[in-house]
């Protein structure tokens, strides 16, 4: 498999698993959710071949149903739902020179519970990112700012803003002959919410491997660490999430999805504490 599939494939690939999306819940209210855990496409970047257009548009619609053994996301409980996840995603990237690229993601989405309906909540957020890759097989550096808003459909009401700035490096490498890809990633992010208190410090480190199970069928393993320190209450959370990921390309638009994760949160606070089985079926329309 050549690189360029790779570039295609990669952002589809690592947001196969929206469950990923209640990871981040906040201290003050366990509805209170952090969009920088909804993705970790970020986490990766593009993997791009020397020639590209110096602008690229890109458009996608999605559709997930993903089951959670924990949608209270706290302790080790049987709160277990389904949810559905649709979601618009749009934005460009342009070439700048030297190395340089810049990065535009604006997405909308939602998460309806079956059961747990009043934690069901709307999602707007934006991610800007510039990034520079001296050469085209180093790591890339780059920052960030992405701000965020969830509002809850149950009241209406906001459940948390902020914005996130951002640094990191990340690397991707294929092997195997082209069929295979291994990629690392660090990023540190400053959290600025609303509410205050969940102003945040979040250091993440990220490592998987892609590879081209035959013809259009594409396996992904993948660990994420977060460690995360609160700035006004006394809260420390060491975040581990393990993913499995299928991904069949349908044509060069149409994708399908089939991902499974673990996640243990370890929390200074015991209530913030958690451990969930997740599964997720999916749909994506890119153009």
């Amino acid at each position: 498999m050549k690189a360029r599939q790779f570039t295609f494939l990669l952002p589809l690939c690592l947001a196969a698993t929206p469950l990923l999306a209640q990871d981040g819940m906040s201290s003050s209210a366990s509805k209170n959710l952090s969009k920088k855990d909804a993705e970790i496409v970020e986490d990766i970047g593009d993997i791009k071949e020397a020639e590209v257009k110096p602008i690229k548009w890109r458009t996608s619609i999605g559709a997930h149903a993903d089951y959670t053994s924990n949608a209270k996301l706290t302790g080790n409980n049987s709160s277990s739902d389904v949810l559905f996840f649709p979601t618009l995603q749009g934005g460009f990237n342009a070439e700048l020179g030297k190395g340089f690229t810049f990065d535009l993601d604006v997405k909308i989405e939602s998460a309806l519970y079956s059961r747990y309906n009043e934690r069901s909540f709307a999602g707007y957020s934006a991610a800007a990112t510039l990034d520079w890759r001296p050469k085209p097989n180093l790591p890339r550096i780059y920052i960030g700012a992405e701000p965020y808003r969830y509002d809850s459909f149950d009241t209406g009401d906001l459940m948390t803003q902020a914005i996130g700035a951002s640094a990191g490096t990340d690397w991707g490498f294929a092997f195997n002959h082209g069929n295979s890809l291994a990629y690392f990633g660090y990023t540190f992010t400053k959290y600025y919410t609303d509410p205050g208190i969940d102003n945040r410090s979040a250091n993440k480190f990220i490592a998987g491997i892609t590879h081209q199970l035959r013809g259009q069928l594409y396996g992904q393993i993948l660990y994420r660490f977060m460690y995360s320190e609160f700035d006004d209450i006394s809260r420390n959370d060491a975040h581990h999430l393990v993913g499995v990921n299928f991904i069949y390309q349908v044509n060069r638009h149409l994708f399908g999805s089939l991902g499974g994760t673990f996640i243990d949160n370890n929390s200074t606070q015991t209530r913030a504490s958690y451990q969930s089985l997740g599964a997720s079926l999916g749909v994506n329309w890119q153009f």
